[in-house]
């Protein structure tokens, strides 16, 4: 019977949404957001000191009048630039996880926590069931007496 389907897919849903339970949902997203947030300002901080250090050090007088084949002129360079490039590397991976995160942090933060609703539907689907069978109940009872009717007269 449809009704039937109806109330047990509106069911095994509401039961869903409750489980998940949304509000605590989007108050451990608030406070994620957050940290995200004073993540975010930590590491630019931090990375700009890191880039400081890196220009006084490159600006040390050891550094400049290293010979050439020296190892702070060969292979230190290269060294700080990769170092550099992973640093710019994992900055894009967690800047592109951040805002994949807070994209979806304001599309479940507006949401509205459809468990009432399902509750609704499902009393709905429960009261137009019990209707629908208490009509068919009497539909067969005027059914009866309507033969009996005819086979009286």
């Amino acid at each position: 019977r449809p009704w039937g389907e109806a109330m047990a897919a509106t069911t095994a849903c509401l039961e869903a949404w409750q489980a998940l339970d949304l509000s605590n949902v989007q108050l451990a997203l608030d406070e994620q957001a957050s940290q995200v947030a004073d993540f975010r300002e930590a590491c630019l901080a931090s990375r700009k000191e890191l880039a400081g250090r890196t220009r006084e050090f490159k600006r040390r007088d050891e550094v400049k009048q290293a010979p050439e084949d020296s190892l702070l002129k060969s292979e230190v360079p290269p060294l700080l630039r990769a170092y550099q490039e992973e640093v710019d590397r994992l900055t894009q991976r967690s800047k592109f996880a951040e805002n994949c995160f807070l994209a979806m942090y304001r599309m479940i933060r507006e949401a509205p926590d459809p468990s009432k609703a399902l509750s609704a539907a499902s009393k709905q689907a429960f009261e137009a069931e019990a209707a629908c069978s208490a009509a068919e109940q009497a539909l067969g009872e005027c059914r009866a007496e309507l033969a009996a009717e005819r086979e009286r007269l």
